[in-house]
């Protein structure tokens, strides 16, 4: 992410380059409609999705563009330094692995940025989400084999050779993940590691929401008749700012 946000930043600074890259992309990718990258949001915003799907896509002019800014700039050492991290071939699988997290919680990220969302419906929203995780997670082999074509592809066209970081290579077995192929060493240290911390951040961060939801249940006549207060404990701290004080919502309950 930070080489993203890095490289967005350097480009929006300078109309100069922000023009070159536009010219760029017309020459490499003259399909392509959108000429100017998207700033890289901090919050996990719909944005920031698109900020990665359109970095991806345009990557191909991007390079060249940075190495032109190289040859004749004042900006040459900055430029020099993005271009060599956005060459190096682990960059690449991250960006294609983090394209295709993204891609997977694009329409959650949707659903959650409206103003009026309902909280059971969010909690269905992620648990399908996370459904599909696991089911990638337990296709890895396939699923990277594909992906990992891909950034082949991409590498070829860049001129970027295929190969494992050379800090890795030079470490102790011990510190090391076991592999035979390239492949298998960025599916076992970069995929299927990231595809795991992707949904545990994911269930994380809407694990309280599950209880909220399970509380307010039992608001419910068919619940309420049936439970004490202590039931609704979650639900009144998810909304305390939103009501009364807490002995009158109780008193209200006991109503």
């Amino acid at each position: 992410m930070g080489v993203i946000k890095e490289v967005c930043r350097f480009f929006h600074m300078s109309a100069k380059r922000t023009e070159r890259l536009k010219s760029m992309i017309s020459d490499c990718c003259p399909e392509q409609k959108k000429k100017k990258l998207i700033s890289l949001c901090e919050t996990p915003r719909v944005e920031r999705h698109d900020s990665v799907f359109l970095f991806k896509d345009i990557l191909e002019p991007i390079l060249p563009s940075l190495l032109k800014i190289e040859e004749s700039s004042d900006s040459a050492p900055k430029a020099h330094s993005l271009s060599s991290s956005i060459s190096q071939f682990q960059f690449l699988v991250n960006l294609f692995v983090l394209s295709r997290m993204m891609s997977t919680t694009h329409n959650l990220s949707e659903k959650l940025q409206k103003k009026n969302i309902d909280l059971s419906q969010a909690i269905a929203n992620v648990t399908s989400v996370l459904d599909l995780l696991s089911k990638q997670r337990v296709n890895a082999n396939d699923n990277f084999k594909t992906l990992y074509a891909q950034v082949k592809e991409i590498a070829a066209k860049l001129d970027i050779k295929e190969e494992i970081p050379r800090v890795c290579r030079l470490q102790t077995a011990r510190n090391n993940v076991p592999y035979s192929t390239e492949e298998e060493y960025y599916r076992r240290a970069v995929y299927v590691p990231y595809l795991g911390d992707f949904c545990n951040s994911l269930k994380e961060r809407f694990e309280s929401h599950k209880e909220t939801v399970a509380s307010l249940q039992h608001i419910l006549p068919e619940f309420c008749t049936k439970t004490d207060f202590c039931s609704l404990e979650a639900a009144f701290n998810f909304y305390e700012e939103d009501l009364s004080h807490k002995e009158v919502v109780q008193s209200e309950f006991m109503l």
